[in-house]
């Protein structure tokens, strides 16, 4: 088998011109900055009126609070911190900023993490396919879709930027920088490891090694912060809660939103949690059999990439651990960019209808979660999850697209 180094390729899309040094703020590009400027706006306003209301920043600083003065972390399965005792050392930072602030200087990173990630994977990422004159309504198409996480200072924002600045720095071989990405949004949700494992995968020679080194790196460090004693006694209990905490077993109305909610909750199958178990690995290996099926055809770097990337997007909301509404972030990037590519491109009207429908689907989940957020329509909150498997499709499709993927 002959691999072609993706690391050192570079391709060129037929209708992807060097972008000018400067930001137009002219049409589209305009309204897409001016969308994002005002909802920052709005809720930095809200955040500075009330800092801590009904928003996950509250338990990020009680996780640093607890974690600056030595006291345990992890105090029940269902609730409280629930993070790695290394985001509770970096939220340990935020109790040092006067209150009000420290709320504002999150949503700060979140913002500049998420349109920096987009950003970054439109202009030199695997998706840069996507014609200059269309990227502004991938900002368009993300923002409704984030708006929830970003209003609540949840840390998917971070983790989904983090993501498609992974993909993209190994695309353009820098190792390092990929890892230390996949790394950090390991921290906060371990499943994004999966992106670093198919990284491997794409990459064996290069990703491997980084990739144990920066999580023992990372992993280590509160050693070095706190005595070793405390920290061992942390990570038992971070392990010992996250087992324990069975979202089997929750009720109907807290479920999470995922394959076993469409299967079992409202399918009512037979099926067991090993059976269950099962099909998250065997869809976990179907996507790494992608992985080594497209490096064997010698696929470009881009095309590769950008299937890694949206099938794993899809295996953490359809098929993670922990499915919430708001995890559906994850599968936002990659929804909103299938969906502008299909209305851009020379694409079979079944595609289409596919990326627009799954589109569709994760938009209603957002209206549901915050205007029926106390509804009892099994259906109706299963829009999610629906959506995720609709965009699977669609993705299929727009991989075996050749003309999608030519580059010169």
């Amino acid at each position: 088998m002959v691999f072609v180094d993706m690391a050192h390729t570079e391709m060129k899309h037929p209708s992807n011109d060097p972008e000018p040094k400067r930001f137009l703020f002219s049409g589209w590009n305009g309204v897409a900055v001016f969308a994002w400027m005002v909802t920052a706006a709005v809720i930095f306003l809200r955040v500075a009126q009330s800092p801590h209301r009904q928003s996950c920043i509250a338990q990020y600083l009680i996780g640093g609070e607890h974690w600056r003065h030595s006291q345990p972390l992890y105090h029940d399965k269902w609730g409280g911190f629930i993070y790695s005792p290394t985001v509770a050392a970096f939220f340990s930072l935020f109790t040092y900023i006067p209150a009000g602030w420290d709320n504002l200087v999150w949503q700060v990173i979140l913002f500049v993490a998420l349109t920096g990630g987009i950003a970054v994977v439109l202009w030199r990422g695997p998706f840069r396919g996507i014609p200059p004159d269309r990227r502004a309504f991938v900002f368009l198409a993300i923002l409704p879709l984030a708006i929830g996480n970003l209003d609540r200072s949840q840390a998917n924002p971070l983790v989904a930027g983090l993501l498609l600045l992974a993909i993209t720095a190994a695309g353009s071989g820098k190792w390092t920088q990929a890892v230390i990405a996949v790394g950090i949004a390991t921290l906060f949700k371990v499943y994004p490891l999966s992106i670093g494992l198919l990284l491997c995968l794409v990459w064996p020679k290069k990703i491997p090694w980084r990739l144990a080194a920066v999580l023992m790196m990372l992993g280590a460090l509160p050693f070095a912060l706190r005595p070793p004693h405390y920290i061992l006694t942390e990570y038992r209990s971070w392990i010992e809660t996250r087992s324990l905490d069975n979202r089997f077993l929750y009720a109907m109305n807290i479920a999470p939103l995922d394959l076993w909610y469409l299967l079992v909750r409202i399918g009512h199958l037979p099926l067991s949690v090993h059976a269950y178990i099962a099909i998250q690995i065997l869809a976990a290996a179907a996507i790494a059999v992608f992985c080594l099926a497209a490096r064997h055809r010698e696929w470009n770097k881009e095309r590769i990439l950008a299937g890694l990337f949206m099938f794993a997007s899809v295996w953490m909301t359809l098929l993670g651990p922990a499915t919430e509404a708001e995890t559906y972030l994850l599968l936002a990037p990659a929804a909103g960019i299938g969906v502008v590519q299909a209305f851009s491109g020379k694409i079979s009207p079944l595609a289409r209808s596919l990326a627009a429908t799954a589109f569709a689907l994760l938009i209603v989940g957002i209206v549901r979660g915050h205007l029926f957020t106390h509804t009892t329509n099994v259906w109706f909150r299963a829009v999610q999850p629906l959506g995720a498997i609709v965009f699977c499709g669609y993705a299929i499709t727009w991989l075996k697209n050749e003309a999608l993927w030519r580059f010169e």
